[in-house]
């Protein structure tokens, strides 16, 4: 199996205007695909997306920890076989939370505290369901 990958997007923090002690808020917006091919014969499968991923509220914990709460939005994620056939489509919003130090220092960056989880799902995201991705991932590609 022989995967390529292209990425591109955009990238913006700015400081809170309530929560100005060091807490910056990301604004992305992206672009992918990911194009595994079997060499044997040239059969494809490709993954690609293009969202926009922004935070839109923090709230302090204790000291420079914050609860961030953000949005991804757009077709995050959209699986198609050699034909070009769309066989699986992520569209909507998701929305999760994500606690983060900004390490009080007033500066971009920081670390995060534990994973992020998904909160709630808005529109249509059979990527979440094993059911429906798995056997999606599973196109025949030779």
């Amino acid at each position: 199996m022989e995967q390529d990958t292209e990425v591109s997007g955009t990238a913006r923090e700015r400081v809170g205007k309530r929560t100005a002690d060091s807490a910056f808020f990301a604004h992305v917006t992206f672009q992918y695909t990911w194009t595994f091919t079997n060499p044997a014969n040239g059969e494809l499968l490709v993954i690609e997306g293009h969202a926009l991923f922004q935070d839109i509220k923090a709230t302090r914990v204790v000291g420079s920890v914050f609860q961030f709460t953000s949005v991804e939005a757009g077709k995050v994620v959209v699986l198609r076989d050699s034909s070009g056939r769309v066989v699986l489509r992520d569209s909507g919003v998701i929305r999760s939370p994500l606690l983060f130090d900004t390490l009080g220092d007033d500066s971009p960056g920081g670390e995060e505290l534990g994973e992020r989880m998904t909160v709630r799902l808005a529109g249509h995201h059979p990527s979440f369901n094993e059911d429906a991705f798995c056997p999606a991932v599973a196109v025949p590609i030779g």
